[in-house]
Parts: structure tokens; C-alpha cells; sequence
């Protein structure tokens, strides 16, 4: 039996494994077995003993001195799929398992309590003379827990849950299996502020002082107390998760009080060369980007699709309050509502926590399949990691001294990732013409000029003149910029492929476990001039469109009508019993699968709102809110979430800010990016040689610029990932 192995702790400590903190070198083996600590017994993780039950359905704060720490599962939906919304409550669904299997150990210190919640926005439409009902995707998600609790539980009646009406909305409660409440908040637009961030400030207010609240009173416990053990993971609709991922944040998390945020690695899924590229570029951003911030300074950005957070980092002087905030000027719409996981984490550093990044939290989130929905989520990044990279650069004085993790090398490095966010383009462009000079001598200059600045002239004017909802035009570009990459591959760029992989082999070799990313280079190195050229350019042209991007379509979830066209039996009953308003009840209610009755709903033009039907039923014996909780919601909606209505007026007048705001951006982004440009073929014309010999090599003004610049973020970045490792 490996004497390492433990069944219920995983990352625990070297002092609480082992009596002594050294081993005997030359034969470690047997000096680490010879120290090893006796285990304890260990608790058989599917049996449950009367005593054991007992202990799982009682156990309280009461059973120990100090209270346990919490983790407050905070996941926020909008317009997931069916599969999507299996995959986020299959992660929670093992997370509650693992959970009631460990909470039996309430000794432990690395055990922590579970609570889980899901914040649905836009969750009602109108109905005509019958007022407001549930959408399509609240009953998907009944669909997708019922599914989930029968294939992971074996529970055929699948899964109860209790109504309250709320100021917000409504509420729906399951209790899970291992008893972990998972809480579904439906809110209404037409009570409640709508998009993310505004949900990420209602759980955040409402479990930093509402639940706190609570359990400070339930436990005789000092309010400082209760907030310095809350933690509140954040997640998205779509992302999938191991219990042993959120334990290994957690116990990130409790290393230090200055850590305010904890993130893993996030790894995409899909299909097709957009998704590759991105499952590349994922990657090199957490071997080289993360590793070297997390060393240096701190992680600039911590996911809001998996990320923990302390609660009392939450609720510091200026993070809360700020974070609340109503833009009122274009650049703060750009920094607080088209990243506002970034925007968090600059909050934290201003107040001075650190934003720490774990390599082995692996998690997989939805990515982006088609090239639309792709630039329309990095105009979003992109405007977001300009603006609060600007704000770092700002107040990088008063940052440092109250951030002791803040260093000034850091704050250089701040300093050229904007510049390198901003002269992209012009660098790419450069590096394109050379190339291409070199490897196709056959072809005059001209040509080549022509050839690599007239897609990208026409797409600029395309991205400046044409409303971002009209992206389709990019994949024109797209292609006539692949044909043109390809070529220089085939032809030159070959020659130096092993400049352009090393500085990814050496991290690659570094976490193994990833090693086989590496496959997806090809795409990267295809479409990582195109992308880090047009993207850019998409960006700063629709500066002034604030929409979100993706899953703004309300998509029919129901459209498989095959099941039902090769099912004879179930059309043939729906049709007998379609006058017969009770045997249609009973018909529906026999039913297993929501799927079916709105397949049979958008085959036949007809409505019958079961699950609404059975909600109005239980709204008869709904639990009601507390009154202080009542009051709480009250309170909060009126004096931070109240919904916000634009007058026509003002609405235009901010359209023309926009609009200011965008025009400046893009001369102040075309000026710096066509004067280099224009530079560098003044000196081709008027044939002035600025070479510059080091070492009996012979450099290119521009060309040694690049390499100054990216040799050191090559090398601070590798620098940091060892470090790290």
C-alpha cells in the first residue's frame, strides 16, 4: 500500500504528514516511510452510519470554537445551452458529494462549508393578457437538473425544489443530495439591474452582509469573524470543474490574509481553427504571462469563470463600493462593464492584496467556435486590458507603496505590455514586408507593399465605417491574409520556424501534463498575425459599441424535432388528448423529459406551461423571505440595483461621447502605428542606412527594437515561470 496516498486531504502539509522536516538523502524511501505521521481512520466515502448521518445532518458551527470556513458557489447564466447548463451542475453536483463525504472530518482544518447559487438574468418574458412567466432557458435548466440528478443519482422523480417570490424576481431552492442548498436567484430586468457585473454585485452584497448577518447571529459569533472565513468562488454558465480544484485554491487561498484572489488555469473547449488557436493561446498565457505576475507582482486578471475571492478583500474601503459604481464616462464603461473581472482584480491591488495563480486548478470553460462571436468577445478584452492597464500605469506611484507586491521592474513591464498592445499592428506589418523581401526576391518591393497593407487598409475602413454587428466581412480579410501567410510560410518563414517555437518548448517541457498544447501551434502560428493585427484594429474601431458580444440571440434550445418525429406513440396520445385539458396534465406529467413538451409546443404552435402550472400550485405553500431579508433586497434594489432608464436625450448625448472617445482612440492608434510605418520607408527611399553592429552582427534599427523589447519579456517571462516552478 502506497503509505502517501490519503484518501480525504489532498496538498496537505509536510509538517502534518511527517515527524521530522528532513530526510536522509541516499535512501529516502525509507526514511520518508520511517517518518511518516500514522493516518487516522479514514471514513469509507459511500457508506453512512447512523452516527455518521447524524453528524452529516448536525454538524454546526457550534461543534468547534471558531467558525469553519465557507465557500459561497456564485455562478451566473443568461443564454446557455442545455449541454452548457449539464456541465456547470454536474461540477457542482461533484463538488456536493465531495463535500458531504468531508464535512463528516469537521476536525480538519482544510474542510470548509458549501453553499451554492445561480443568479439567471433576464429570467421572464411577457405573455399577453396572462402578465409574466419563467423563459425557455429557466425551463431548460429544470430539464438540465433533472437530467443530471438522474444519470449521477439514480433519481427517477428527479429533483424537488421550493418558490419564493422575492423583490427581484423570484427564487428556487434544491437541497442537493449531500445537502448542499443550491439557491437559483430568477431575476427581473424590470426589478432588477440586469448583465453580470450587476449580478456579481448582488451576491456579493448580499452574502458579505445579508448571510453574514445570518450566521453571525446563528453562531454567537463577531461579525469580523464571520468575514474573514467567507470565500466566494465565481463561475460561469459553462464551465466544468473538480471538487479537488476548488480544494486546491482554497488551500492557496488560506496561505496568506494579503492573497484577496485565487484563479487556475482555464483550458477551452471546442471544435475548429479558431478554437485551436485560442487552446494555444490559453496556454502560453498561463505558462509565460500568469507565472511571471504571479511572481514579480501579482495576476492582472483573475477569471470570473473560476476564481475565489476573500470575502473581507471584498469588502475592503474602496473594492465593494467602487465596484458598484454607474459609469458615467466612456472609458469607465469601457473599464467596468466590458471586463469587469479585470476591473475587480485592479481594485484588489489598488487596495493591496495580491491575485494569486495555481497551475494545477485545471478547469474547461466554452470558447468562441466561429470568427463573429470571436472578435466580438476580444473587442471586449481588449478595450478592457487598454483601459485598466492605463489606470495600473496611472497610480502606479501610489500603488506600489500600498501593494508590497508591486515592484518596479513589475510596473515596467506594465508599461511596455502596453506598448506592445498598442504597436502591434505596426511591428507585425513590419515583420510581414521583411519577410516576405527576403523569402520572394523575385517579387518587386511594390508588390509586396501592396500586397500586405491593402487587406489591412480595407479592413480598417470596413471596421471604422461598418457597425460591429455587421462582422461577417472579417472572414473575407481573414482569408485573403491566411492565402498570404501560408505563402511566406511555404516559402521563408520556415527557415526560422525554431525562433519562433523555443520560447514555448522550454515552458511546454516545464508542465508536462500539458505538454501535447503544443499540437495546436500550427493554428497559432498561422493566425496569430492575423488575429493580433485585425483584432486590434476590430477593437479600437468599435470602441463605442457596448453591447456584450455573445449570447445576445435567444436560440430555440428545442429544436431535435427527429426524437419526436420518430417517436409515433407520444404524437399519437398528444393528439387523442388534445381537448382533454386534465388527461394532457396527466400526459405531461408522465413525461420524464422537458424536451419532449417543448418539442411538442414548437411543433404545433401550442403552449402548456407545465412547469408554470405545477409553480403556481406551490406558490400556494411557498416559503416566504424573512422580513430583514425582504428589507435587505428592498434596500439594496433602491439604492444600487434599481434599473436604469436612459432618456432619449441623454442616451444620444452619451452616444456622442462615444463616438468623441472612439475618433480619438483611433487617430491617437493610427497616428503612432502608420508613423512607424511611413518611418521605416522613409528611410527604404531615401536609402539612410541606420545599422548597428554588435558583436560582428549587423541589426535593423527596428529590428534590434524588437528584439530589445521582446527579449525582455521573453526573459522576465521565463524567468518568472521557473521561479514559479
Amino acid at each position: 500500500m502506497n503509505i502517501l496516498v490519503l484518501v480525504q486531504q489532498q496538498q496537505v502539509k509536510s509538517m502534518s504528514l511527517f515527524n521530522f522536516p528532513s530526510y536522509f538523502g541516499p535512501f529516502n524511501d525509507i526514511s520518508l516511510m520511517i517518518s511518516r505521521k500514522q493516518e487516522p481512520s479514514r471514513i469509507e466515502p459511500c457508506k453512512h452510519t447512523e452516527e455518521s448521518q447524524f453528524l452529516l445532518n448536525n454538524t454546526t458551527y457550534d461543534d468547534v470554537n471558531k467558525m469553519r470556513p465557507k465557500i459561497f458557489v456564485c455562478a451566473t447564466m443568461w443564454h446557455e445551452t442545455l449541454e452548457e447548463m449539464k456541465i456547470l451542475l454536474t461540477s457542482i453536483f461533484r463538488l456536493d458529494y465531495d463535500h458531504a463525504i468531508r464535512r463528516l472530518d469537521y476536525k480538519n482544518e482544510d474542510n470548509f462549508e458549501l453553499d451554492a447559487h445561480i443568479f439567471f438574468d433576464d429570467a421572464f418574458e411577457s405573455i399577453d393578457r396572462r402578465g409574466k412567466d419563467l423563459n425557455s432557458f429557466v425551463h431548460t435548466f429544470h430539464c438540465a437538473i433533472n437530467e443530471v440528478a438522474r444519470e449521477h443519482y439514480l433519481l427517477e422523480t428527479g429533483m424537488k425544489h421550493n418558490d419564493c417570490i422575492t423583490p427581484y424576481g423570484c427564487r428556487k431552492v434544491w437541497t442537493l443530495p449531500g445537502k448542499t442548498k443550491l439557491t437559483v436567484h430568477l431575476k427581473d430586468k424590470e426589478l432588477i439591474r440586469n448583465k453580470k457585473r450587476w449580478s456579481q454585485v448582488m451576491y456579493f452584497n448580499y452574502i458579505l452582509k445579508q448571510k453574514v448577518t445570518e450566521i453571525s447571529k446563528e453562531s454567537n459569533l463577531d461579525k469580523q469573524n464571520v468575514e474573514e472565513n467567507i470565500y466566494i468562488l465565481t463561475l460561469d454558465g459553462d464551465v466544468s470543474f473538480t471538487p479537488l480544484n476548488v480544494r486546491k485554491i482554497f488551500i492557496k487561498m488560506q496561505e496568506s490574509p494579503e492573497i484577496g484572489a485565487v484563479t487556475g488555469r482555464l483550458v477551452p473547449c471546442g471544435s475548429g481553427p479558431i478554437v485551436w488557436f485560442q487552446i494555444f493561446e490559453y496556454a502560453i498565457e498561463h505558462w509565460l504571462w500568469k507565472t511571471a505576475e504571479n511572481v514579480f507582482g501579482s495576476v492582472l486578471c483573475a477569471p470570473g469563470c473560476f476564481s475565489l475571492y476573500r470575502g473581507s478583500a471584498i469588502l475592503s474601503n474602496r473594492v465593494l463600493n467602487t465596484y458598484s459604481r454607474i459609469p458615467s464616462t466612456p472609458r469607465e464603461y469601457l473599464q467596468f462593464d466590458q471586463g469587469e473581472d479585470r476591473w475587480l482584480t485592479t481594485l484588489l491591488l489598488k487596495e493591496g492584496y495580491r491575485v494569486e495563480y495555481i497551475d494545477d486548478a485545471t478547469v474547461f470553460t466554452a470558447a468562441p467556435e466561429n470568427i463573429p462571436e470571436f472578435l466580438k468577445q476580444r473587442r471586449r478584452w481588449t478595450s478592457s486590458i487598454i483601459a485598466n492597464l492605463l489606470d495600473l500605469q496611472e497610480c502606479s506611484k501610489i500603488l506600489r507603496k500600498q501593494n508590497s507586491a508591486i515592484s518596479m521592474i513589475f510596473i515596467v513591464y506594465i508599461f511596455i505590455l502596453v506598448g506592445i498592445t498598442i504597436f502591434t499592428p505596426a511591428a507585425l506589418l513590419l515583420l510581414l514586408i521583411e519577410v516576405t523581401l527576403q523569402s520572394l526576391t523575385i517579387v518587386q518591393p511594390w508588390v509586396v507593399y501592396a500586397v500586405t497593407y491593402t487587406p489591412f487598409l480595407i479592413h480598417f475602413l470596413v471596421c471604422f465605417k461598418v457597425k460591429s454587428k455587421d462582422t461577417e466581412h472579417t472572414c473575407i480579410v481573414f482569408f485573403i491574409f491566411i492565402g498570404h501567410i501560408s505563402a511566406l510560410i511555404h516559402k521563408g518563414v520556415s527557415r526560422t520556424w525554431y525562433l519562433f517555437l523555443l520560447p514555448y518548448l522550454i515552458p511546454a517541457f516545464l508542465h508536462i501534463s500539458h505538454f501535447h498544447h503544443l499540437v495546436y501551434i500550427g493554428a497559432f502560428y498561422v493566425l496569430s498575425p492575423l488575429c493580433y493585427i485585425l483584432l486590434y484594429t476590430y477593437s479600437v474601431c468599435n470602441l463605442n459599441d457596448m453591447s456584450w458580444g455573445t449570447r445576445e440571440k435567444k436560440t430555440n434550445r428545442f429544436n431535435n424535432k427527429s426524437l419526436l418525429e420518430n417517436n409515433e406513440t407520444i404524437l399519437n396520445i398528444y393528439h387523442d388528448i388534445q381537448s382533454d385539458n386534465d388527461k394532457k396534465h396527466s400526459f405531461f406529467k408522465s413525461l420524464k423529459s422537458l424536451i419532449i413538451i417543448k418539442l411538442i409546443e414548437s411543433m404545433h404552435k401550442t403552449k402548456f406551461n407545465y412547469l408554470t402550472e405545477c409553480d403556481s400550485k406551490r406558490m400556494r405553500k411557498q416559503r416566504h423571505l424573512l422580513v430583514s431579508e425582504k428589507e435587505f433586497w428592498q434596500i439594496l434594489i433602491k439604492e444600487t440595483l434599481y434599473p436604469i432608464k436612459i432618456e432619449d436625450n441623454t442616451k444620444s448625448s452619451l452616444m456622442k461621447d462615444f463616438q468623441i472617445c472612439r475618433n480619438r482612440w483611433v487617430t491617437g492608434y493610427v497616428f503612432l502605428n502608420c508613423g512607424i510605418l511611413i518611418f521605416r520607408k522613409c528611410l527604404d527611399v531615401l536609402k539612410i542606412k541606420l545599422d548597428i553592429t554588435i558583436l560582428s552582427f549587423t541589426f535593423k534599427p527596428f529590428g534590434l527594437l524588437n528584439i530589445i523589447i521582446f527579449g525582455f519579456v521573453t526573459l522576465f517571462q521565463l524567468t518568472g515561470l521557473v521561479i514559479f516552478k
